[in-house]
């Protein structure tokens, strides 16, 4: 299951962001719109991609995305109950990480 199936399907509407700068890793969770530091998910019109609202997270995480989008392949941790990912290097010009295809 795809992140944005498993959001839609959860009607989530707001995902929570955590990150461990050194190693580059990434988690999504869902979250209530209410809940402090909440990021906003929109859906496109067929619903096939998710996107988070994110620049203010990017822009104080210091990881270096402050432009553009960035693609992130996302895996379902069951414990957690979240997606976990390993954000891209950018010093090497890339927008998507090297260990798979990016899309939500």
């Amino acid at each position: 299951v795809t992140a944005t199936t498993r959001f839609h399907n959860e009607d989530a509407t707001h995902v929570a962001i955590f990150w461990d700068k050194q190693k580059r890793k990434i988690a999504i969770q869902i979250a209530n719109a209410k809940d402090r530091g909440a990021f906003r998910l929109t859906y496109s019109k067929r619903q096939m991609v998710a996107e988070i609202a994110s620049r203010s997270f990017l822009q104080a995480s210091g990881l270096g995305f402050d432009k553009g989008n960035i693609d992130v392949p996302l895996e379902w941790n069951d414990t957690e109950k979240m997606f976990e990912g390993t954000l891209p290097n950018l010093s090497d010009g890339s927008r998507t990480s090297k260990n798979g295809r990016g899309k939500c």
